[in-house]
């Protein structure tokens, strides 16, 4: 829950459910609606952590002698008045599925602890809504707070976590042919001269000093902002990827890609913001764990799936002879599934017409 202090602990998809109320057997008459539900409860042990960042101060950009530098790295002196929370890793595939149902990522790297790609700035952004709502339902979540991708000026700050060198371990690139092994990479991050053509599982690398990881290569992550000169086109995407050299993975680096392209080197990591001045409550400046358990449902009618019946409950407005038969559900939870007992809806035996007595 939120203000928990976080242990270091990688994501885990086993999720422990069960099913506590099965669908119960029902007789109705023709025309008469009914409904069967479901309730099913659990732990999971998928969580996202959440590393606090302190307000601070920083110079944003890169010097002109830093070897790979672009032309568009212009240093700036940025005050950070108010400090934030930011995903200690990137969102895996285990986080995705938990929230949005659904795993894009496919040949490049696939398991719970991978992190997710193919995915857009709007699946991103998407995501973070989801996030919120389901975290403000839970309770966790104080109104005046919100999910949201990172504005790039806080990436990097979170990035460098101190450093002005082109790595966050306080290294350079200093072969001129930046296309070349790096060895100041090498222990933070994955880039195509160690990757193996592959994303790999967030937290293997070392972390920088504010306790996060692969902010170096393994996938790019989406940013807030737009690409400066190409507003309403292209968003920004920092922090270089498993197929992209040295060059485009340094702390200043930034690039690019419509809200909609999906690529099979980019993902995001989140960031908690307050968004109100005077939130109902104000949570704890720690870190902390969002633990996820999203529970989807399928209901079923004679072993063939119902369109549209993906809650815990479904209803059948109007009877017909047609709907008789046996239902059950097929409930998930972060990967596993678990399936009810059937229920069998019968209808009632239609009653013999009586006429009128006839009056002689």
């Amino acid at each position: 829950m939120l203000g928990l202090v976080i242990t270091a602990a990688m994501v885990c998809a086993e999720t422990s459910f069960e099913i506590t109320e099965h669908p119960q057997n029902q007789t109705v008459a023709e025309g008469d609606s009914v409904t069967f539900s479901v309730k099913a409860k659990g732990e999971s042990s998928v969580f996202m952590d959440m590393v606090w960042i302190k307000p601070g101060n920083f110079t944003m950009g890169s010097p002109t002698n830093e070897i790979g530098r672009w032309p568009d790295e212009v240093r700036y002196r940025i005050d950070i008045s108010r400090g934030f929370w930011i995903g200690k890793y990137e969102v895996t595939q285990a986080l995705y599925m938990a929230v949005m149902g659904t795993n894009p990522a496919k040949e490049y790297g696939v398991g719970d602890d991978y992190p997710v790609y193919n995915v857009s700035w709007s699946d991103a952004t998407n995501f973070c809504a989801k996030l919120t709502t389901l975290e403000k339902e839970a309770g966790r979540l104080p109104d005046g707070y919100a999910y949201c991708l990172p504005p790039e000026v806080l990436w990097e700050y979170a990035c460098r976590a101190g450093t002005t060198t082109a790595f966050n371990n306080g290294e350079n690139i200093l072969d001129e042919h930046w296309d070349k092994p790096c060895p100041g990479l090498e222990p933070i991050g994955w880039y195509p001269n160690n990757s193996g053509e592959t994303t790999h599982p967030v937290g293997q690398k070392q972390p920088n000093a504010w306790g996060l990881y692969d902010m170096h290569g393994n996938v790019w992550e989406w940013c807030q902002d737009w690409f400066p000169g190409y507003k309403d086109k292209l968003r920004v995407v920092r922090g270089g990827g498993w197929c992209h050299f040295a060059r485009y993975c340094r702390s200043a680096a930034r690039g690019s890609g419509t809200p909609h392209q999906r690529d099979r080197g980019c993902g995001f990591r989140v960031l908690l913001y307050q968004v109100a001045d005077s939130p109902d409550k104000v949570l704890k400046e720690e870190s902390f764990k969002v633990p996820l358990s999203t529970f989807t449902y399928q209901w079923k009618h004679a072993g063939n799936s119902i369109k549209g019946a993906t809650g815990p409950s479904y209803t059948i407005e109007k009877v017909k002879p047609k709907d008789a038969g046996s239902y059950y559900v097929v409930v998930r939870c972060n990967g596993r599934s678990v399936v009810s007992k059937r229920a069998h809806l019968t209808l009632e035996p239609e009653k013999a017409k009586t006429e009128d007595p006839v009056e002689q």
